[in-house]
């Protein structure tokens, strides 16, 4: 470890490719967004992609999720690992995203 670098730090790489790893590959997916109480709420279908890093949800625009974005509503974005192989360390992993959605 170089002697500039504290034991408890990270190198922001490594975390910034961990992280989009866990957005490729995600074992679970939870969004809350402000002012929407159900976002499946006429059982349509959400989905999300990876973007090169960027995680990208997509829905109909005329859904709680569309209706959110076209809105600017803020929004966390929750998504825990399916890294590596079950039972395994790296499948505790989450990241977090906040920020506004946008269409």
């Amino acid at each position: 470890m170089p002697a500039t670098q504290h034991p408890t730090e990270f190198d922001p790489r490594q975390l910034a490719a961990a992280a989009r790893s866990i957005l490729a590959c995600p074992a679970e997916v939870n969004l809350v967004v402000d002012g929407v109480d159900n976002l499946c709420a006429d059982e349509e279908e959400l989905g999300m992609t990876d973007d090169d890093g960027r995680p990208m949800l997509v829905c109909p625009t005329h859904s709680p999720l569309g209706v959110a974005a076209i809105d600017g509503r803020s929004a966390l974005l929750t998504v825990t690992s399916g890294v590596g192989q079950a039972g395994s360390s790296s499948r505790n992993a989450r990241v977090t995203l906040a920020g506004r959605l946008t269409v």
